[in-house]
């Protein structure tokens, strides 16, 4: 796992511990894990109550430093972010919900 990198990518609306379960499983399997949220552009379709991109942006970085997770954030805008062209990938994170598009 030396070196190894982790994807993981979604909307993280109002961060909740399913939300957490997917980070830390996600984040054990690798050594840096990077978690891609979901712009607000990309959301304009599906709610207009969820959070803004800064506010999920916080509540996941105040998250990984009360977990201590080695972890970096970015801002996805398209629904594949990095996966189809990051070559050291060794875990994409995933739930039933999320698994069609990681495939």
């Amino acid at each position: 796992m030396e070196g190894s990198i982790g994807l993981l990518g979604g909307t993280f609306d109002r961060l909740h511990d399913g939300h957490r379960a997917l980070i830390l499983g996600t984040a054990m399997e690798c050594d840096h894990l990077q978690i891609h949220v979901t712009s607000d552009t990309m959301i304009t379709d599906k709610d207009s109550n969820i959070q803004g991109i800064d506010t999920r942006l916080k509540q996941l970085q105040d998250m990984l430093d009360k977990e201590s997770i080695n972890a970096s954030l970015h801002v996805l805008h398209d629904i594949y972010g990095p996966a189809v062209s990051l070559e050291k990938c060794s875990v994409i994170g995933c739930t039933e919900e999320t698994l069609h598009s990681c495939k």
